[in-house]
């Protein structure tokens, strides 16, 4: 459902976190492995493929978008149907917090936040997270890396106070997350942990997985499977 859909009925919120896919600006690890172009590339399609998963839900879908500048663009990469908002602030914590501030303001019930790196999320995890806000303050989801693909709060719950001063982009962000919620006295409810793509690792083992699931149609896994990508390098540790 896109802005002119809205009704005043969607109380439900799907915001998205991710960069417009410019060449040597997005997944840098996975560029280091593969190049910048084919990173980009790949990082388009991770975004698309999740909007066609998620989308025709009980949910209405936004996009935060990093850098702002990049709007004009980033709504030919993804069409006018999607409301893009700005991610602003020093660090990642802080841009989540504006966003999760300006979408509680537009009415909001409940607000799940997803980053732009898991590709093949499943949507029945974000069903899962927003039924569990009917009674959880918080829901948080591991990723296999130690940071978290997921994140979400119920109306009157959320505070900047959860997302100050964590270890942005360490293997302890999902624990020491979690332990701030808590910290703030919240029910938190715990999805299924799942794989981000940040190496070319990640890349092969995901396309490996998705050869049994729908997931093997595709755009992430049509772009994989005509450049030759799983066997430009060996696995990384």
């Amino acid at each position: 459902m896109n802005r002119s859909e809205h009704d005043g009925t969607m109380k439900r919120c799907l915001i998205m976190m991710a960069k417009y896919p410019e060449p040597g600006q997005v997944k840098t690890r996975l560029a280091a492995e593969i190049g910048a172009g084919h990173a980009a590339e790949l990082s388009k399609r991770f975004i698309l493929d999740l909007l066609q998963t998620l989308s025709s839900r009980d949910w209405e879908i936004q996009m935060a978008l990093y850098p702002w500048e990049r709007k004009a663009e980033m709504s030919t990469v993804v069409g006018e149907k999607y409301v893009l908002v700005p991610q602003r602030g020093r660090d990642l914590g802080e841009r989540m917090e504006h966003v999760f501030i300006q979408l509680f303001a537009e009415a909001f019930q409940e607000i799940i936040m997803i980053g732009a790196d898991a590709p093949d999320l499943p949507a029945e995890f974000v069903v899962e997270a927003f039924s569990a806000l009917a009674d959880h303050d918080a829901v948080l989801g591991p990723a296999c890396d130690g940071g978290y693909y997921l994140i979400g709060f119920r109306r009157g719950i959320f505070s900047p106070q959860v997302l100050d001063g964590l270890p942005w982009s360490t293997p302890e962000i999902f624990v020491q997350q979690l332990k701030r919620l808590r910290e703030q006295n919240l029910q938190v409810y715990i999805l299924p942990p799942w794989q981000d793509i940040d190496t070319l690792a990640d890349l092969k083992k995901m396309a490996g997985l998705a050869v049994m699931t729908s997931f093997a149609d595709s755009q992430t896994m049509g772009y994989i499977g005509t450049t030759g990508l799983l066997d430009m390098k060996r696995d990384c540790a």
